[in-house]
């Protein structure tokens, strides 16, 4: 069975070949624009020798600048890094930092995609009762700070946690939560939602005649 486990959604792929001055005018992070052509650089060296010091370079010119969101978004970019290199020791340490960085300077998006990280490592790696348990820790503090982004993230991983024991059942009840949760928050105006319709999409029965509703939100 084909899983799919987004770990680090939206993230853009660019060619490191080109000038860096050129990302910076597709720069959907609102960090600093040097800080996002280190980010992008090292999104395309991930898994490869060249990736750390552009890791490195950014992190460093974050702090310089004061730019702490900048520093969270090319430490999650470090995250993928390990993760390609299925790392764990140093993706784990990496999750660490950037959740007390990322809660340090009040960035709980980032604080909560280091937790969904490491609960699709331990997906990954087949520890599955250990991604369960950790996803509905972050859940229950989710829902107790009332972050949109947290629980949303949450019901995900719960969801990809039930598709990979084939219980899909449990696994559309959850990215069901998921959108609807989205809708009635503010993420509706900063993240996407396609992807969520095309797991529901996917896992419910062709002959239902609710999923055609769940594929025409994916088109």
């Amino acid at each position: 069975m084909k899983v799919r486990i987004v770990i680090l959604a939206a993230l853009l792929v660019l060619s490191s070949l080109v000038s860096p001055r050129l990302f910076a005018q597709n720069n959907p992070y609102e960090i600093d624009d040097q800080v996002y052509d280190y980010f992008i650089l090292s999104r395309k060296a991930k898994g490869t020798d060249q990736c750390m010091p552009y890791i490195k370079a950014g992190q460093q010119l974050a702090v310089e600048k004061g730019d702490y969101k900048g520093l969270c978004v090319i430490m999650s970019s470090e995250l993928a890094h390990y993760y390609t290199l299925s790392d764990e020791a140093n993706f784990m340490r990496v999750a660490e930092d950037l959740r007390k960085i990322a809660r340090q300077y009040g960035f709980s998006q980032y604080y909560y995609h280091a937790f969904n990280s490491q609960v699709g490592l331990l997906l990954n790696k087949g520890r599955v009762v250990s991604a369960l348990d950790l996803a509905n820790e972050v859940m229950h503090e989710a829902e107790m700070e009332n972050d949109a982004y947290g629980v949303f993230g949450s019901y995900r991983a719960i969801a990809n946690i039930y598709h990979l024991r084939g219980n899909k059942r449990l696994a559309v009840e959850n990215y069901k939560k998921a959108i609807e949760w989205y809708w009635n928050t503010d993420l509706k105006d900063t993240q996407s939602i396609s992807q969520t319709y095309f797991d529901v999409a996917t896992l419910m029965p062709a002959k239902d005649d609710s999923t055609l509703f769940y594929v025409e939100k994916v088109i």
